[in-house]
């Protein structure tokens, strides 16, 4: 039973490490990275009529760093997956559609079942009048 504890522990631990350390080797790398609660960030969206445009997180070279919630996969007219997230606090309100950044994240994605956590960076996606914020290059770490 303890042996199960430090296991858990130690691989949250180890989860917490690899998240900080992404994180910092992407602001090493230059990227301009703003935390945002997902539900705060689509709220924004949301009284800005369904613009992205005047959002701090959106532009060139701006990344977004979000927790949020599986909340389904479905396909899109492509064939590809369509991964719909919401925010932890609300886990069954689709709020975003994100899209990976390559094909080993988009298999890590597909493999995230529905109600699980996960922290992601993405890009924020141009938009207008869609009810869901569009999110794209997305690293996740679950």
């Amino acid at each position: 039973m303890l042996r199960n504890r430090i296991g858990r522990a130690s691989a949250g631990a180890v989860l917490a490490a690899s998240c900080m350390l992404a994180a910092s080797a992407a602001q090493a790398a230059g990227l301009d990275i703003h935390d945002a609660r997902l539900q705060d960030l689509y709220a924004r969206y949301a009284q800005a009529d369904y613009e992205v445009d005047d959002l701090p997180e959106f532009g060139d070279g701006k990344h977004v760093r979000f927790d949020g919630v599986v909340v389904e996969h479905a396909e899109g007219l492509d064939g590809g997956n369509i991964f719909v997230a919401g925010d932890p606090v609300k886990p069954t309100e689709a709020v975003a559609r994100l899209g990976a950044f390559d094909d080993a994240t988009d298999a890590q994605m597909k493999a995230l079942p529905v109600g699980k956590r996960f922290k992601a960076i993405c890009v924020l996606q141009a938009t207008s009048g869609t009810h869901y914020l569009a999110l794209t290059d997305c690293v996740v770490k679950s």
